[in-house]
């Protein structure tokens, strides 16, 4: 798979993104039924280096994530509010 990484300010200090996630967010999803952290996953990140990352959904496709980020750029679907 292409390397995908897409990425909407939500407000000053976090972000809304589409990616794969690292080795330590993977290992938190332990206990989840979100995958086992490889494919691509919406998450919102603080937007700091060492900033936590809170999963929301394992996206079961390249495709599927490229619809989403489409429709996430004209319009089709509002950011997070606050």
């Amino acid at each position: 798979m292409d390397e995908f990484f897409f990425s909407l300010p939500i407000d000053s200090k976090r972000s809304l993104c589409i990616g794969p996630i690292t080795r330590r967010e993977a290992a938190n999803l332990s206990d989840s039924s979100l995958g086992d952290g490889t494919g691509l996953y919406l998450f919102v990140a603080e937007n700091s280096p060492d900033g936590e990352v809170n999963i929301i959904a394992r996206i079961g496709s390249y495709d599927t994530a490229a619809m989403f980020v489409r429709m996430l750029r004209s319009g089709q679907l509002p950011a997070l509010a606050a």
